[in-house]
């Protein structure tokens, strides 16, 4: 109680009615939704306990983003409610309130950068796009999930503000979330609830991509752990994470590791004995999880191949109906989110051994680009590629007065290339690594870096005086 006592003694009185405020809102919408939800009582009953510790900490817009960033990787968890008031738009609406709250509060400057003004225009042509749209429904929910995204790029930028060690805070903070669920997702595989491991993300590809993208946090995280037990205690994330990663038997996640990491080498972001010392952890989980448990790998990983063999001819049966709903919708697409609902309309004919799937509904498009161009049509995959380029210029930039700096960066750009790559197999424009990735380093970007020395950075604390950020006065 004395705990608590102090910190609630340590708001300022200016704060603590919008605090109470805003605990009071948020612990309404959530037990409207526990009342609405009859059959996930107990799960939405959680999500009001954590959006009340939540509105506690409101007035910390670091914490509040981080968490935002963390339940993605909890996505199977989080995602309910009533219709498409779910738990983690709850957080999401928890976190843009504490931007408010802080931007009001403290009179911060709104930090911009130029992919916001692609994201905005991207999100103004998907609304435009809802109007051809066969399923509002669909649409609606599709064009959240991308408001989401955008919102989580805005306030990783607006956290951040270029400074290296709030994003180092964030990134410890996701690292720390795939390792707490690459865990949960290696119970579930070793105690054969799943074939494949998956838990907090339902669908095995998706949570190998999602923490794939993290595996280069997590190296830099355990390259500049402050002491011996800090690095330990990183390293045993990293394996824990690749370990997962490994046994969702993702070929598209592991494809796109590989390329990072030979990008990274043949860039010079990552030093060669890096890499090995990387794929020689992995080749040893691998070993001893085949010693221990021979039959349950063999069997999952023959279940995997023969699945992927079969899926050969549905991707492409995909990738063909994709480019005839953009051939006859050009320029709207078929709306976001609705891929599906007009895929019987383009699909081609049943005898023609290519995909006519009972489960229509269910089925995602298998590649990020071309369901942007069958929904969105050209303008929307400009603006969206667009975008990607963007990021990439502040991705690859360099940083070569200050080293750890210089590190993170790399490590971002790696995550983001497994990103890019795995899109090309899978619908992960709705999974955080192709936007907060980009946050973090266009906040680095958005500032040049005076000559400061490393020691001076690492030890001494002294970041040097910057010059200003882009700002927009509001």
């Amino acid at each position: 109680m004395t705990t608590v006592r102090e910190y609630w003694q340590g708001i300022s009185l200016e704060k603590r009615p919008l605090l109470l405020f805003s605990g009071a809102v948020m612990s309404l919408v959530a037990l409207g939704a526990a009342i609405g939800t009859v059959d996930r009582t107990g799960l939405v009953l959680a999500g009001l306990a954590l959006v009340v510790v939540l509105s506690l900490i409101l007035f910390r817009l670091e914490v509040a983003v981080a968490v935002l960033a963390a339940t993605f990787f909890f996505n199977a968890y989080v995602n309910h409610g009533v219709g498409i008031l779910t738990i983690d738009k709850g957080i999401g609406l928890l976190a843009l309130l504490a931007w408010v709250l802080d931007w009001t509060v403290n009179r911060r400057q709104v930090f911009w950068t130029r992919q916001l003004w692609l994201i905005g225009a991207f999100l103004l042509w998907t609304g435009l796009a809802i109007g051809v749209a066969v399923n509002d429904k669909a649409a609606l929910v599709t064009s959240l999930r991308y408001l989401t995204f955008a919102t989580l790029f805005f306030l990783v930028i607006q956290t951040v503000r270029g400074d290296r060690r709030r994003a180092d805070a964030l990134v410890s903070f996701v690292v720390v979330a795939a390792a707490v669920a690459s865990l949960i997702g290696l119970v579930a595989f070793l105690d054969h609830h799943v074939a494949r491991a998956s838990g907090p993300i339902q669908d095995p590809n998706d949570f190998g991509f999602v923490l794939v993208s993290s595996v280069p946090l997590a190296i830099y995280q355990v390259r500049w752990g402050a002491t011996a037990w800090v690095k330990a205690l990183w390293g045993v994330a990293l394996v824990l994470i690749l370990t997962c990663a490994l046994a969702t038997f993702s070929r598209d996640a592991l494809t796109g590791l590989l390329v990072a990491g030979l990008w990274a080498l043949v860039t010079r972001r990552l030093r060669l004995r890096w890499l090995l010392a990387v794929l020689a952890g992995a080749a040893a989980v691998g070993g001893v999880a085949l010693l221990i448990t021979p039959h349950l790998i063999q069997n999952d990983y023959d279940q995997k191949a023969y699945i992927a063999i079969k899926n050969i001819n549905v991707r492409f049966g995909y990738y063909h109906v994709e480019f005839d709903e953009f051939a006859h919708n050009p320029i709207t697409g078929v709306g976001p989110g609705n891929f599906v609902y007009r895929f019987y309309q383009y699909a081609p004919q049943v005898n023609q051994d290519l995909p006519y799937p009972s489960h229509v509904l269910t089925i995602s498009g298998e590649e990020a680009y071309l369901v942007i161009l069958a929904e969105q049509g050209a303008p929307g995959l400009a603006l969206f590629l667009g975008y990607l380029a963007l990021s990439w210029t502040d991705l690859r930039r360099r940083f070569p007065q200050n080293q750890r700096t210089d590190q993170l960066q790399g490590a971002l750009a790696a995550g983001f290339v497994v990103a890019v790559v795995g899109s090309l197999f899978l619908a992960e424009q709705y999974y955080p690594p192709l936007w907060f990735l980009p946050a973090v380093a266009a906040s680095l970007a958005s500032r040049r870096q005076d000559a400061v020395s490393d020691e001076l950075d690492v030890s001494a604390g002294h970041p040097g005086t910057p010059t200003q950020y882009p700002t927009v006065h509001l």
